[in-house]
């Protein structure tokens, strides 16, 4: 069973009263498990993916509302998984973090259809904020 596998049979997705779907990718195993028990703790249903091409793989699988997506990472990067978001159906809200300002800026140009961009370090409760506000904003629309 790969890892969102384990983490998404934590808790089935349409339960009542339950908050939206969440990918956390990160590279940092540390980082990602640490938000992902904190967004979890909050009544969020978290999946993880460790790399861009587990983000894929795992966005087309379990269709999350909202991906919290690390901008650099080995394989690919979260600027490039942001665009291919940007082709599916439903499209979810994507929060980009980086820990490097260049990476940060570099984001923010490149034209792409994002809920947020930040900068890490960023305390767990702001992360929980900016969720919140993903979930109650409208979709993105296709351009």
């Amino acid at each position: 069973m790969s890892q969102v596998d384990q983490i998404s049979a934590k808790q089935p997705a349409g339960s009542a009263g339950e908050l939206p779907r969440v990918l956390i990718v990160d590279d940092d195993p540390v980082l990602r498990t640490t938000v992902t028990r904190y967004l979890s703790e909050q009544g969020y249903n978290c999946l993880e993916a460790e790399d861009g091409t587990q983000a894929i793989d795992a966005l087309e699988a379990h269709h999350p509302e909202v991906v919290l997506l690390d901008i650099k990472m080995p394989d690919i990067s979260g600027i490039d998984v942001a665009g291919i978001v940007a082709d599916l159906e439903p499209q979810p809200k994507i929060i980009l973090m980086s820990g490097y300002l260049d990476a940060v800026n570099e984001a923010k140009r490149a034209n792409l259809t994002v809920f947020a961009v930040i900068e890490k370090p960023v305390p767990l409760r702001t992360i929980a904020q900016f969720l919140h506000r993903a979930t109650l904003a409208p979709a993105p629309t296709a351009s």
